[in-house]
């Protein structure tokens, strides 16, 4: 008996830590607070003038990265905080959450084939007790649907509060796609890059700012642009080298599969024949659905190396900048000509997914994305 709830309770367990609540988006000031001192040590190190991608013996002999690239990443996990993100990151668990849910009740329904109709022992799964199991699952995950369906529209509605134009379907294609907390990420940093630099811009427009104040926030606004480019190529590497060579994976199997269903029709008996004859476009959905995505990540990709190249540039400016301490008000009439730049990921949007209206379609798509998710 005590075997027989082994799985059950690794599912069971699976469930609470899927379904642990995203921490709270934190609020500009607390943003601040924690990513100017690390930015500060940034600028120290681009100051020093030595080459920031040369690691130290210690950080070599120990596998670390550069001090000046971990100080790129925990400042992009303090810019990349936002109540979008924070929303996505809840919308992950949810599915985590259901999907464990889902679980559950496969291996419930496994276990009523054997279950007595009833048992002295309250440990012993009986018919009754699994069918109010399944029940209550079901009821949590229709419960998660509710909650995600609320989260979609708390996202579309803070998208369009800051101007971005876009559909409640748009919003959903980039919600539903295996990038879309990529996505999420590099708006939340490019979010808050702009505050750090409108507060920036109110304290050296005042009277009285210091040149010291002016040339400490050059170096401030030079990390901002690091981080964003930080941000902008982090999602493109998940591109290349997470989704794109799973989702290869997901095709290469469609297409081997489908070759084998054809290649198994001739000698097949009707039975089988009937068998294989829907497994072949069902195998043929899938591989349309792979191809579909991989002209959607590519696409992304696409526009993630132009906003990268940009970003890189922009960043080159910035560094040259506060290496040469220009004056406060050459940092401000930089820093407006730049606002725009930032603006521009708001416009950052999925290309049209159309063809996934289709139900079948847009079902074989949202199956890919739960595979890409998982492995």
């Amino acid at each position: 008996m005590l075997k027989a709830l082994f799985p059950l309770c690794a599912v069971l367990l699976a469930l609470l830590w899927s379904a642990t609540p995203a921490p709270a988006a934190r609020s500009f000031q607390e943003v601040w607070d924690d990513a100017v001192p690390l930015m500060s040590k940034g600028a120290d190190i681009v100051a020093s003038g030595k080459d920031v991608e040369e690691r130290s013996w210690g950080e070599i002999l120990t596998f670390r990265d550069p001090a000046f690239t971990r100080l790129l990443e925990e400042c992009f996990e303090v810019m990349a905080d936002s109540t979008v993100t924070e929303s996505v990151h809840e919308l992950d668990a949810l599915r985590r959450s259901s999907a464990g849910k889902r679980a559950a009740i496969a291996e419930l329904q496994k276990k009523a084939v054997s279950a007595p109709s009833s048992s002295w022992n309250p440990l012993t799964d009986t018919q009754q007790s699994i069918r109010e199991d399944v029940v209550r699952l079901r009821q949590e995950i229709a419960d998660n649907e509710e909650r995600a369906a609320r989260l979609r529209e708390s996202i579309h509605a803070a998208l369009q509060s800051r101007g971005l134009p876009v559909s409640r379907e748009q919003v959903d294609a980039m919600l539903g796609a295996v990038d879309g907390a990529d996505t999420a990420s590099v708006m939340a940093v490019a979010e808050n890059i702009k505050a750090v630099q409108a507060a920036i811009e109110r304290q050296l427009s005042q009277p009285g700012a210091s040149v010291e104040l002016a040339q400490s926030y050059t170096g401030v606004y030079m990390m901002c642009r690091k981080v964003y480019a930080y941000a902008v190529e982090l999602a493109l590497r998940h591109i290349d080298e997470s989704y794109l060579k799973r989702l290869d994976g997901i095709r290469a199997e469609a297409e081997k599969l489908l070759a084998d269903a054809r290649a198994m029709m001739a000698r097949a008996g009707e039975d089988d024949k009937r068998i294989l004859a829907a497994n072949i476009p069902a195998n043929q959905r899938t591989l349309d659905a792979a191809n579909l995505y991989r002209r959607y990540l590519e696409r992304q990709k696409a526009h993630l190396r132009a906003l990268l190249e940009e970003a890189r540039l922009s960043a080159e400016v910035a560094v040259n900048t506060y290496r040469t301490v220009r004056a406060g008000s050459e940092l401000l009439a930089l820093m407006k000509r730049s606002e725009a730049d930032f603006s521009e990921i708001f416009k950052f949007q999925p290309p049209s997914l159309s063809l996934l209206y289709d139900e079948q379609m847009r079902r074989e798509f949202e199956t890919i994305t739960e595979r890409l998710r998982a492995e």
